[in-house]
């Protein structure tokens, strides 16, 4: 608490001897706080004398001198006779404010009423204060701006480390693959369909190249060994399920979010299950066509030698069959072969699309985490931009109390200058009074 404590002029060129002075102490409360105050007050105990008569030369003419009983009291309002009124000064700060004068001794009492308090925790000037305030300020500002330079670098790391994880051409891409390469599958299976005739049980699924196979089959009761193993072959391939991705609900859920789990071990849905388990049963029926393919070049092999007899003589029809079951067979196990590893690579292509889809989901949760904590960093900012709004316009509030206190100083100066300039005025009134009753 800094207090600006009024000043009492007392201000007297010659003191008479029943003139008093009395100074004492009084204890104003301001906003809580007791401050003490000291007043002068000056007092003429002069009696009233009684009536005197002077015979001018010329006049003759007996003039009464009243010398009145003053007594000027701290706050009194009344008039003397002596005394001019009083003119105040032209500031703002001179409303209740008291100056007198005496007559004859130039006795002057300013009691001003007015008393300037500014509140200070610290004790110190309000220009220190100030400095102080600002360099808070400024170091505040400076720290938020930091912060928010960093939140900046922050989120361009993170976008970089977005687009370096996640590249959606490379994923558009390998979209378009896997639809080319169901479609090509789809039209393998379309163009496979047409030569495959519905109650057809005995027969090898074959274009117009396996004619004579078929011609011989229906014809021909003599190699009931034969066929018998051509109808093994048959019944394997009705009783293996066929792989059809018409109906695959992975190609309608392609553009929607995978339901893979996104930790753990990855597992296919059951679609895919059953699709490896009849790769594996295909691949059980390749293993079963080269066993079928190593005992008719062994029956060749017999046949071309001699070893194989029928009736004493050998047979060149079996062999020109035998012959073209062979070249079937090993077109057979090449269309299984090429759509196999079809297949296999579709299947390793949808495997590392389930795992991408994993570690996509894992860096969307990771992403969303950080867009919360962006958010709340965002709220944080918000907080302290209010905070630094509210300083600003308490700072705003005590530049203008400090504005009206130099005001109301620089008002109190000329209210001073201008008191001195009446007291002059006055003294040399005085004089020239004084010298002209005398």
């Amino acid at each position: 608490m800094q207090a600006i404590t009024p000043v009492d002029i007392h201000i007297e060129n010659e003191r008479q001897d029943g003139s008093n002075i009395e100074k004492y102490t009084k204890t104003s409360t301001r906003r809580g706080r007791q401050i003490p105050r000291m007043h002068t007050r000056v007092t003429n105990k002069t009696k009233t004398k009684k009536i005197k008569t002077i015979l001018s030369p010329s006049s003759h003419i007996p003039k009464q001198i009243v010398i009145p009983k003053l007594v000027l009291s701290k706050r009194s309002q009344s008039s003397s006779l002596n005394r001019e009124p009083w003119v105040p000064a032209p500031g703002r700060s001179t409303k209740g404010q008291k100056v007198s004068w005496l007559n004859t001794k130039s006795h002057l009492e300013i009691n001003p009423v007015t008393e300037f308090t500014i509140d200070d925790e610290d004790s110190w000037n309000i220009e220190h204060d100030k400095y102080d305030e600002n360099i808070k300020l400024m170091t505040e500002i400076q720290n938020y701006e930091r912060r928010i330079q960093k939140v900046i670098e922050d989120i361009g790391t993170l976008k970089e480390f977005i687009h370096k994880h996640t590249n959606y051409k490379q994923t558009n891409q390998l979209r378009s693959n896997i639809d080319s390469s169901l479609f090509e599958l789809e039209r393998f299976q379309q163009n496979n369909a047409r030569y495959i005739k519905p109650n057809s049980t005995s027969k090898i699924l074959r274009s117009k190249s396996l004619s004579p196979i078929r011609n011989y089959n229906t014809n021909t009761n003599n190699n009931n060994n034969r066929s018998s193993s051509l109808d093994e072959l048959q019944r394997r391939q009705n009783l293996t399920s066929k792989v059809s991705f018409y109906d695959d609900p992975i190609i309608e859920r392609r553009k929607v979010r995978n339901t893979t789990p996104i930790r753990g071990p990855i597992h296919l849905n059951p679609d895919r299950e059953q699709l490896l388990i009849t790769l594996a049963d295909s691949e059980v029926d390749i293993a079963q066509i080269t066993k079928k393919l190593s005992s008719l070049t062994d029956i060749l092999r017999k046949l071309k030698f001699g070893f194989y007899f029928k009736d004493g003589q050998t047979v060149t029809y079996e062999i020109e069959q035998l012959y073209q079951q062979r070249n079937e067979l090993l077109h057979l196990i090449e269309q299984f072969e090429r759509s196999n590893s079809k297949l296999k690579k579709f299947l390793q292509h949808q495997y590392h699309l389930e795992a991408e889809h994993g570690i996509i989901n894992d860096q969307y949760d990771k992403l969303k985490t950080y867009i919360d904590e962006n958010r709340q960093i965002k709220r944080l900012l918000i907080d302290r931009e209010n905070d630094n709004i509210a300083l600003q316009t308490e700072l705003e509030h005590i530049k203008t109390q400090s504005i009206g206190f130099d005001t109301m100083k620089t008002s109190l100066e000329h209210n001073r200058a201008h008191l001195q300039r009446q007291l002059y005025t006055k003294e040399g009134e005085i004089h020239r009074l004084q010298s002209a009753l005398r």
